[in-house]
């Protein structure tokens, strides 16, 4: 008897949630590191070379690396100290993500947009790889300068697949008054045939939404920003304009210990802790109507 995916989930089975088995891990740990401001003095014979800095009773002097953010900067340079303040505060503050409000009505006018005030107020632009707005060049900057160092990927990662066919939504929000608009929520979305099944590594074939990365600014998390998104995205680029699919048809792209159990969470399985995944490497083995 043919195997169908929405039994998994229908079927209410015991199991525990499997983590060993992510695939197409590609991480990088790369730490910013700067160039020594310091001159050395001594010759050949010298085997110790001495530090061109007078220690004047400061409690520290010379090179130190953060150990929050991993930076090495210099503690005599005033320039050092501060891009290392900007280095570290680049995930909670919002300098990086801010939009003028000219930008965000040129925006409105040649890329689909929805304007929402739940979760909280913002709009919803819908991107793909040829949309010539800067929307789109600001977005790659953000995912490649800052969100796939935040989940743990390479930044050489590309945003885009190689058939150009992903989709994207970028989610900004308001400006309250006191701060400028600012990106808070992206969702990178491809639409996939082959999927698994975890953690019982059942495979299936069929049509699926993958979301190949999700991200919320960590001053917005919590406030149901990353559901909209996923919510958004089933409702949008659903196949055939066939209608909202469901959420047992969303598989997720090499997720993370807290991205798996978001989509335990989001498929709404957590008696059993399953969830879907998809890769390239996954083969079809069982068919799914449609």
């Amino acid at each position: 008897m043919q195997s169908y995916l929405k039994d998994f989930f229908l079927t209410p089975r015991a199991s525990s949630i499997g983590t060993s088995n992510k695939i197409n891990k590609v991480r990088s740990k790369s730490t910013p590191r700067r160039r020594p401001r310091f001159k050395v003095i001594g010759n050949g014979n010298c085997a110790q070379p001495r530090q061109m800095i007078i220690d004047a009773g400061q409690k520290k002097i010379g090179l130190e690396q953060c150990i929050k953010c991993g930076m090495v900067y210099s503690l005599n340079d005033p320039k050092d100290v501060e891009q290392h303040a900007l280095f570290h505060h680049r995930f909670t503050e919002t300098r990086s993500f801010q939009v003028s409000i000219s930008q965000l009505s040129a925006w409105k006018e040649v890329l689909f947009t929805e304007h929402v005030e739940i979760p909280i107020g913002g709009c919803l632009f819908s991107i793909n790889a040829f949309s010539t707005s800067t929307l789109r060049r600001k977005m790659e900057s953000v995912i490649i300068n800052i969100v796939n160092e935040e989940l743990g990927y390479s930044s050489e990662i590309s945003v885009w697949d190689r058939e150009r066919k992903r989709k994207a939504l970028v989610f900004v929000r308001d400006s309250n008054g006191s701060e400028a608009p600012f990106i808070c929520g992206i969702v990178l979305v491809d639409i996939v045939g082959e999927v698994m099944l975890m953690p019982q590594q059942k495979r299936f074939k069929g049509s699926f939404l993958g979301i190949d990365r999700i991200w919320v600014h960590s001053r917005l998390r919590r406030k149901g920003i990353a559901n909209f998104l996923l919510d958004s995205s089933r409702r949008l680029f659903s196949l055939n304009g066939t209608g909202e699919m469901p959420r047992t048809r969303v598989a997720f792209s090499d997720p993370s210990e807290i991205g798996i159990q978001m989509a335990i969470n989001y498929v709404g399985d957590k008696e059993n802790g399953r969830y879907i995944i998809y890769s390239s490497t996954i083969k079809e083995e069982k068919e799914l109507p449609n």
